[in-house]
């Protein structure tokens, strides 16, 4: 199977044909992903409508590393659940891409494809399995798998869940990527866009290792994040 990322309505517009689902962007959860842009709340669910009708299946990222526990507090704690019913039910997504374990749990309590981020780092077969235990229907490796046989064949001796390769991102072997992926989080739930030199001090400093190859035949599906910039 064959997903695209895709970050803005124009992307959306011009999906490749080989596509047979997408994942979308929902800042108002936080998107820890390095997009060159993230669509603003009102934009993401036209994306998801609109995938929708063109008999896509749909998947909504909220892949934050970082929340600042406020999905954890008992003030917001209610509102992050009310956000992935309203994804889930309102919305009618087929899937929750995240990365946070708890956010997983809470994920597999619905009807709903539970997709765990290439930002959660998964590089082990342990780390598979745990998120697996949580509740995990499909995992995608960290980018540095993608073409690492063994690595790949342990992971999925110790798992039954699919394996999924992520292309076009940054392995979390990049020096710099885990913070600016919490820095990423903070900023799309509240809405900023984040600037070079001005409100992201990362940027310069990311050696942009970005995994462009993947061994297809290793994996069960595989998503392109689309984008001029490195994700």
């Amino acid at each position: 199977m064959r997903w695209y990322l895709c970050s803005s309505e124009h992307q959306l517009e011009h999906l490749p044909e080989d596509a047979d689902g997408v994942v979308v962007p929902y800042p108002e959860l936080g998107i820890s992903t390095l997009l060159p842009r993230c669509p603003s709340e009102a934009e993401a669910e036209r994306m998801i409508r609109e995938a929708s009708d063109r008999g896509l299946e749909v998947q909504a990222l909220a892949d934050f590393t970082c929340a600042g526990c406020d999905h954890l507090s008992t003030s917001e704690h209610g509102t992050f659940r009310s956000l992935l019913d309203y994804l889930i039910h309102d919305l009618e997504v087929d899937g929750i891409v995240v990365a946070d374990p708890y956010a997983v749990e809470l994920a597999s309590e619905h009807d709903v494809t539970v997709v765990v981020s290439h930002t959660a780092a998964v590089d082990t077969p342990e780390k598979a399995w745990h998120f697996e235990r949580l509740g995990a229907d499909v995992i995608t490796l960290d980018p540095a798998l993608n073409e690492d046989e063994k690595a790949v064949k342990l992971v999925r001796e110790r798992v039954s869940a699919r394996l999924r390769a992520a292309v076009n991102a940054v392995t979390w072997r990049d020096p710099a990527a885990y913070f600016e992926r919490n820095l990423q989080s903070h900023a799309t739930r509240r809405g900023e866009a984040l600037s070079p030199y001005r409100n992201n001090p990362y940027e310069p400093l990311r050696e942009r290792k970005v995994v462009e190859e993947v061994r297809e035949e290793l994996f069960d599906e595989v998503l392109v994040i689309l984008g001029g910039e490195p994700p």
